[in-house]
């Protein structure tokens, strides 16, 4: 899966256990914030730029949470990228549109 931040894209691999877990952690109490886009706090937004830190951490070890903090981005990126991630995951599934047929496992 890829991820664009301030115009450059990122690989992100599948997360290893231990990043589900850091990201699980730290999200755990913020995904009914992240679902209902209430981002208005600081604690939440900080939440979304970790998340996104740890999807990228071990090929991209420069994009810490102070570096994704200092990119000139369009804030709806860090949004985009978090919500990729959790779904990437399984730790955030996306809403079904009403009447959209839920899809069976082969």
């Amino acid at each position: 899966m890829k991820i664009t931040l301030a115009g450059t894209e990122y690989e992100v691999r599948p997360l290893t256990l231990r990043q589900i877990r850091d990201i699980a952690a730290s999200t755990s109490a913020a995904l009914d914030e992240v679902k209902d886009r209430k981002s208005g706090t600081k604690l939440n937004w900080d939440r979304q730029v970790e998340v996104v830190s740890t999807a990228l951490s071990r090929d991209y070890p420069q994009v810490t949470p102070e570096f994704i903090l200092e990119l000139e981005i369009d804030y709806r990126d860090i949004f985009r990228a978090n919500d990729a991630i959790l779904e990437f995951s399984g730790l955030l599934t996306k809403e079904k549109a009403p009447g959209e047929a839920q899809a069976e496992a082969a």
